[in-house]
């Protein structure tokens, strides 16, 4: 059925639930009964398998109006008249209509998690299709379709995004059609007084995300963006805000995956989601949750959907979040957060072999004394350099001058790319560091990207392997963004908030990271700064 036609779901108030977006904010819509001839024609399917018992059931299209037939096995008992067929030919049935399940859950899956992904820029948006390249509005798709494609069809079924700013003709798709849409976005800096509105016009609540301590220059950062569609979860985290100049003038890393729903939720799929190293699941809702201010979580009902993370399956997430909060953090919570939860995660790896080098791809630069990168560097490897040793063991890849005057955009429009020249001047700035940023291809060498990459390698050459770590997502290159320590470290300060997704030290990993290296916007290993060679900066009006 298109979903153009479809009918807004029921909504009904979500139990209180941690893993809920932003536990108890959102409603679920109640899940919709298959129509009478889809019902029909499921049950005279079941008759036919326990009858006949016949070969395996074709696919059933992915377009289907409904998630899947009921396929218990207690409707084949209590309403099918062959139910006193012998064991065995029962038997066989029951494996019959667990396999139809099986497929019926296999081929919905568009993202699995493993890829990275490009923005389509409008500058070659016709003349080149790049394998790994989406558009703003395909991810609104459940089949990635093309929106020239005559099939094209926006099927999402409720939106949370969270951005450092959006436009609302960004987001028409899912406005013009009252999709139920959530909306976070950065509003410290502004003087708007309110925190949470809704508009009924295009069936949205948006909130202001304000700072919860003292930390002076706090910033809402995330990019996030998670689709609710019939049979699935997307969740979409990237380095773009929800403008069009993010997502069609200026690279991206974008990284997706989708998580099946738990239509028939076993002891079998909760053991696997127990036996699972990552956290993925625990960290998102968590980090969800502390996004929406005190006083509107009080009344969950102003809301006009809720995401149950509880009902998908993310027992095979293939990532985990690297995630920061505003605020001022004490004991277990250090670890949470930030660059501590980089290390948290690769810690039993410590120390790493001695020419380890952090590697670090951003649009923006903030002031790096040697004491921070010291200790940023000791964080995520376990080893003490001096002072003299930074220059050898950070790589920082930012736009020359000449790259941003050759790009697309032209010098004057590069207006994400943040380096002032009173931090490159600054005592102790790791002049010596710096890389050039190189498109990955020649069509991409003309672009200016936004991405925020951090890469950590065992070798001072880039040489990647299962011991590699690879980060992508929102955090630029600043304390504010990635924390740091305090009161003779018994507190960890970070002012932004932040996320992203990483892939950590694991044997038989160095496939798929490399994998991620070559779909990243730019190249890598990069090359250094040559003799005359200046940064690009922020603060200065090229003529």
């Amino acid at each position: 059925m298109n979903n153009k036609k479809r009918a807004l779901s029921e909504i009904q108030d979500g139990e209180q639930d941690h893993a809920g977006l932003v536990c108890k904010s959102v409603v679920t819509p109640k899940k919709r009964r298959p129509n009478n001839e889809t019902f029909i024609k499921s049950k005279e399917q079941l008759q036919q398998i326990q009858q006949q018992n016949i070969s395996k059931p074709q696919k059933r299209s992915s377009e289907s109006s409904y998630d899947e037939p009921d396929l218990d096995v207690k409707f084949i008992s209590d309403h099918n008249p062959v139910q006193r067929q012998d064991k065995e030919e029962a038997k066989n049935s029951q494996r019959e209509v667990d396999e139809l399940k099986e497929e019926q859950k296999e081929i919905c899956i568009k993202f699995d998690g493993t890829k990275l992904y490009t923005n389509r820029i409008k500058f070659y948006y016709s003349k080149a299709k790049i394998d790994n390249a989406l558009s703003f509005k395909q991810l609104m798709s459940k089949d990635l379709l093309d929106e020239k494609d005559p099939g094209y069809d926006v099927d999402v079924k409720s939106a949370i995004f969270a951005s450092f700013e959006y436009e609302e003709d960004l987001m028409l798709p899912l406005f013009s059609r009252k999709i139920p849409t959530t909306i976070f976005e950065d509003q410290i800096k502004r003087t708007d007084p309110l925190i949470f509105f809704a508009d009924d016009e295009i069936n949205c609540n948006k909130i202001n995300v304000n700072k919860y301590d003292t930390v002076p220059y706090a910033s809402y950062h995330s990019k996030v963006i998670i689709y609710q569609f019939e049979d699935r979860l997307r969740v979409i985290l990237s380095s773009a805000n929800l403008t069009n100049y993010m997502w069609y003038y200026i690279q991206q890393c974008i990284w997706a995956q989708d998580f099946p729903l738990l239509k028939l939720p076993s002891s079998k799929s909760k053991l696997e989601e127990r036996k699972s190293e990552n956290d993925f699941k625990h960290s998102l809702g968590k980090y969800l949750e502390h996004l929406v201010p005190w006083n509107v979580r009080k009344n969950p009902d102003v809301f006009r959907q809720k995401i149950n993370l509880d009902d998908y399956d993310f027992s095979k997430a293939q990532v985990h979040l690297v995630e920061s909060i505003n605020g001022r953090l004490k004991g277990d919570k250090i670890s949470e957060y930030g660059l501590m939860r980089i290390n948290s995660l690769i810690k039993q790896h410590h120390p790493l072999p001695e020419k380890s080098k952090i590697w670090i791809q951003a649009s923006s630069i903030g002031r790096m004394w040697p004491k921070y990168l010291q200790d940023f560097y000791y964080t995520l490897t376990g080893i003490l350099i001096s002072e003299e040793r930074i220059h050898d063991r950070f790589g920082f890849i930012y736009p020359t001058e000449s790259h941003a005057r050759k790009s697309n955009l032209g010098i004057n429009n590069c207006d994400c790319l943040h380096l002032k020249t009173t931090s490159w001047r600054q005592k102790g700035f790791p002049t010596g560091s710096f890389y050039r940023y190189e498109g990955r291809t020649e069509l991409f060498n003309e672009d200016i990207a936004h991405s925020k990459v951090l890469i950590i390698t065992d070798d001072d050459k880039g040489t990647i392997n299962d011991n590699t770590f690879i980060y992508i997502g929102s955090h630029n290159m600043s304390s504010n963004a990635w924390g740091k320590f305090e009161r003779n470290k018994e507190q960890f300060t970070i002012a932004n908030w932040e996320l992203g997704v990483s892939l950590i030290p694991k044997a038989d990993s160095k496939d798929l990271k490399q994998s991620w290296i070559e779909s990243l916007c730019f190249k890598f290993p990069p090359v250094k700064y040559k003799f005359g060679d200046i940064p690009y900066f922020g603060d200065v009006d090229y003529k």
